[in-house]
């Protein structure tokens, strides 16, 4: 099979730009007024050298004399040459028919063949992003809180956040030292839930990421951004250690989630890649001086965010 679908993509290598011509000329504006303006360029070389042969034999009849053929006899000329021109269309249509065929033949044979081509690309692209979805469908662990100080004079929370790197099975090197106003906060998150109807169990997949914190002094909007990604911008609960990655390649893998991280910016490319949605999702906790929080994503989409030792 693949060895049949190399041989389809290298004949459609020759075969597409001869049909992406043949489309461009007979099917766009630009292409039409080429081939008008092809004819007309014929048709005033064609008049230019009649009235040239004319001309030559208007000298040698009057011994190289000077004159030259009148106004209406180059008309004459030109009205002749289109005439002859279309006479010869008309005269060689068996022909020009057989070479429409063949061109549109080619044309169907390279539609025929890309459409083959993308359809194994995106059955191969489906295949691979069920793999990718399969490493993330599970529950896992995400962030550490420490709250350091909860001061109820100024309604401060001193706090400091360790995010979980799964590309080294443990706590990403830099920590995240936050001062919010408010003693309740809120953790607020993107849902993304993948839905593709090609999947033959119909599995849906549900993938969330915490990205920002906001309380109950500090709106949603005016929130705290979580440093939880790394410095391509990939978040570290996606990643995976290059010995835990099964059933497609790292670079491949990576590939993907860095995708997944500019579909939750841009609707539009995440409804093209299969996100059937994307919506906001935030967790409350009381918080108290000392308190050791855990955040953990669920295999259904939702944001846990507890005390340790409760889990």
């Amino acid at each position: 099979m693949h060895n049949a679908q190399e041989l389809l993509t290298k004949i459609n290598w020759f075969l597409e730009p001869i049909s992406n011509f043949i489309l461009y000329l007979f099917t766009t504006k630009t292409g039409f007024l080429i081939l008008v303006l092809s004819l007309i360029v014929y048709l005033l070389l064609s008049t230019i050298d009649a009235i040239r042969v004319r001309q030559l034999t208007y000298k040698a009849a009057t011994n190289f004399t000077s004159g030259g053929i009148s106004i209406v006899e180059k008309i004459y000329i030109f009205g002749r040459t289109i005439l002859r021109t279309f006479t010869k269309i008309i005269g060689n249509a068996p022909v020009l028919i057989i070479v429409f065929l063949l061109m549109f033949f080619i044309v169907g044979i390279s539609t025929g063949l890309s459409t083959i081509d993308e359809f194994v690309e995106n059955q191969n692209k489906i295949k691979e992003l069920n793999i990718v979805l399969k490493h993330l469908d599970k529950r896992q662990k995400v962030a550490e809180i420490d709250i350091i100080n909860v001061d109820y004079v100024t309604f401060e929370t001193t706090m400091k956040i360790k995010f979980f790197d799964y590309a080294s099975n443990d706590f990403h090197n830099e920590e995240q030292n936050i001062i919010i106003k408010g003693t309740d906060i809120y953790l607020d998150a993107i849902v993304m839930n993948f839905e593709y109807t090609e999947i033959d169990n119909g599995k849906k997949y549900n993938i969330a990421l915490p990205y920002r914190l906001f309380s109950n002094m500090v709106s949603q909007s005016e929130g705290i951004l979580l440093n939880c990604k790394d410095t391509k911008k990939i978040p570290l609960t996606f990643k995976r250690n290059k010995e835990d990655i099964y059933g497609i390649s790292a670079e491949k893998y990576n590939m993907y989630i860095e995708q997944f991280s500019v579909y939750m910016n841009d609707e539009e490319k995440a409804r093209e890649a299969g996100v059937r949605s994307i919506i906001g999702n935030a967790v409350h906790k009381k918080i108290q001086k000392g308190q050791i929080l855990t955040i953990w994503i669920e295999q259904t989409g939702g944001i846990v965010i507890k005390e340790e030792e409760e889990f």
